[in-house]
């Protein structure tokens, strides 16, 4: 559905995990035969609204034209407190302002549900759902950080070599 126009929507007041997220969708989305894809500001909607696919990323407080779009919809509504803390949702659903183009909300409750989100999204092949929860992983109480070419955990603690270099600096 999304191989030709397609604009990836941020709010206004996205995070740079949020902005990380589109980048990682058009990536995907490019990677995927997608022949248009375009990031824009949620104030510039207007213009697109007709005519292309639509992929909003955010939270409802980041995000105003979520709320737009639930207004409109029966999307799944998205809280502070639903689906929860480092919980996102992916949901496909015909455009509203267009009918024959359809409509991806990337959402959740905090910027790391958003995160989430747009992570499982190359994940999400042959889901026959229009809408799923993702739940941000947890990784053995240690950290896994994100890259937009890969995900790893780094080893616990501080290398040898490391340790040398800040005694350093020590005074």
């Amino acid at each position: 559905a999304f191989k030709e126009k397609t604009v990836i929507v941020l709010g206004d007041n996205a995070s740079e995990i949020e902005r990380q997220a589109a980048e990682e969708i058009k990536n995907f989305l490019l990677e995927n035969n997608s022949s248009y894809i375009k990031i824009i500001d949620s104030q510039k909607i207007e213009n697109f609204k007709n005519g292309y696919n639509i992929v909003i990323i955010g939270t409802p407080k980041t995000n105003p034209l979520l709320e737009e779009v639930y207004a409109m919809t029966n999307a799944t509504r998205v809280t502070e407190e639903f689906p929860g803390e480092g919980k996102g949702v992916l949901e496909i659903l015909l455009n509203p302002w267009d009918e024959s183009k359809v409509m991806l909300l990337v959402e959740g409750s905090d910027e790391w549900g958003v995160r989430t989100g747009a992570s499982k999204l190359g994940q999400t092949y042959g889901i026959n759902e229009t809408s799923i929860i993702v739940e941000l992983e947890k990784v053995e109480d240690d950290y896994k950080i994100f890259l937009p070419s890969r995900q790893f955990v780094p080893s616990p603690g501080i290398s040898p070599s490391t340790q040398k270099k800040n005694n350093n600096f020590v005074t």
